[in-house]
């Protein structure tokens, strides 16, 4: 797992095993002799006790199983606890994110100034991530060598989660934005593998966590961002 799972995940990992061992008062020593019963025994108390979403005690046993199948590989466990274990059903069809009507995407797409770097950077930011759908670490991890033209068509080059790399067609806004940005840079970016949007990568959600909160709060919105930048 180690080698195929981002650090982000492997410490996700890391803290749902650690709540099963907390749950139950489990030592490290002990783990390997936990059987099946306590494994039933913790989804017990995520869904009676702590009442976790069904999504959180389905992705905790995740993490879980390929703990005890390293067991069993290495014969420190007789069987996997966690395979029989019943996990909670969850809807596929339907995510639970609300989405943002297109006024609201659009005012906040627009809510950056155009004639300041910081605007312009946030300007690109906020395009890649809503008009093409990116993660915040995918963002972050733009180099300036990432946007390039594939057969006629503005594109971006994306390492996606897991690590894997991919390209993908941008809406012509993005490209638009993204070149604004470049060509505004007080210092010309002739590093190709330099990061073109700046090294803040929380600059998209901090600043759809401050809308989002705003509109679930009744509060107006600023247009700011949270970090004040």
């Amino acid at each position: 797992m180690r080698t195929r799972q981002s650090a982000r995940t492997r410490r996700a990992y890391r803290l749902d095993v650690q709540h099963f061992m907390r749950t139950l008062a489990i030592t490290p020593n002990e783990l390997r002799q936990a059987g099946h019963k306590a494994v039933i025994a913790w989804e017990r108390y995520m869904r009676e006790t702590e009442h976790a979403a069904a999504s959180t005690i389905r992705r905790r046993l995740a993490a879980l199983s390929p703990l005890y199948k390293h067991l069993v590989r290495h014969d420190h466990a007789a069987r996997n606890q966690v395979g029989e274990v019943e996990r909670p059903a969850i809807n596929r069809d339907e995510g639970s994110t609300l989405a943002f009507a297109k006024a609201q995407a659009r005012k906040m797409l627009d809510a950056p100034a155009e004639d300041t770097i910081a605007g312009l950077r946030d300007r690109a930011i906020l395009s890649v991530g809503l008009q093409v759908g990116l993660r915040r670490a995918e963002i972050a991890a733009l180099k300036v060598g990432d946007l390039h033209q594939n057969r006629g068509f503005d594109s971006l080059r994306v390492s996606r989660k897991g690590g894997r790399r991919g390209a993908l067609a941008i809406n012509p806004q993005t490209a638009a934005r993204l070149r604004a940005y470049l060509e505004a840079h007080p210092e010309p970016i002739a590093d190709i593998n330099g990061p073109p949007l700046g090294t803040v990568p929380g600059i998209l959600g901090n600043y759809l966590y401050a809308e989002v909160r705003g509109a679930e709060r009744g509060g107006k919105r600023s247009g700011k961002l949270a970090n004040g930048a």
